[in-house]
């Protein structure tokens, strides 16, 4: 009986969570499709024209361009979340797997809830961006890569190389209160010392952290190159 009245309480204590989870995927979905749907065609033609050769593509392609994403808009409802959710999994698998390397096995549910109600930080930073986007007034290609509440934001971006805008991009208010809070909500809901639990997440998420940042760097040198062929 305590085993089956301990399997429901761990089912219902997950609910929430997943109601939560799928507040997250409704949300960014409905941003991916205004932000495919609704970006001016101005701001679309001035991003296309300042990556490579952009000054060589004519005017009725990027329509073209544009049109078809318009079009496809729709696949953003799907498509947008569900990229967010896979990146959160992935976050929750570092936690998981850094936990059992220090030899303190958790309960991967746990770890997801916090995964999970932390991920409101990146959600309002999307919020935030597509608005900046649309009416933004880019001057090099650089300036499309780059995030303005990072450290990006004092230095001149036109004058950075892409790999080091798409480093620095990560710098930023919104990455160091995930970071924040999900060690803050980690720490309250796992019996642990804190000294560990935030060495376990230092660890995790900076593993993440540079794998994002040398894909951001791999990426940005492709495209450099690309512009000088």
């Amino acid at each position: 009986m305590e085993d089956l009245s301990t399997q429901t309480k761990t089912k219902d204590s997950f609910k929430k969570p997943l109601i939560v989870l799928i507040i997250i995927y409704i949300i960014y979905g409905v941003l991916g499709f205004i932000s495919a749907k609704y970006t001016p065609f101005e701001v679309f033609q001035q991003i296309i024209t300042l990556g490579p050769k952009g000054d060589l593509i004519p005017v009725e392609q990027i329509q073209k361009q544009y049109e078809l994403t318009q079009s496809l808009s729709w696949i953003s409802i799907f498509l947008g979340g569900f990229s967010k959710i896979s990146i959160m999994i992935v976050i929750g698998l570092a936690l998981y797997i850094g936990f059992n390397i220090f030899e303190t096995r958790q309960n991967f549910k746990t770890i997801m809830k916090c995964v999970i109600f932390s991920e409101f930080v990146f959600v309002i930073q999307t919020a935030l961006v597509i608005p900046i986007t649309f009416n933004g007034n880019f001057e090099c290609f650089n300036q499309t890569l780059s995030f303005p509440f990072s450290i990006l934001s004092l230095l001149d971006v036109c004058k950075l190389d892409a790999y080091m805008v798409g480093i620095l991009r990560y710098i930023n208010i919104f990455e160091l209160t995930y970071f924040c809070l999900l060690a803050f909500l980690l720490v309250k809901n796992i019996d642990l010392p804190k000294s560990k639990i935030i060495k376990v997440s230092v660890y995790s998420y900076g593993i993440i952290l540079l794998i994002s940042m040398t894909s951001s760097t791999i990426s940005a040198m492709a495209i450099e190159k690309l512009a000088n062929l």
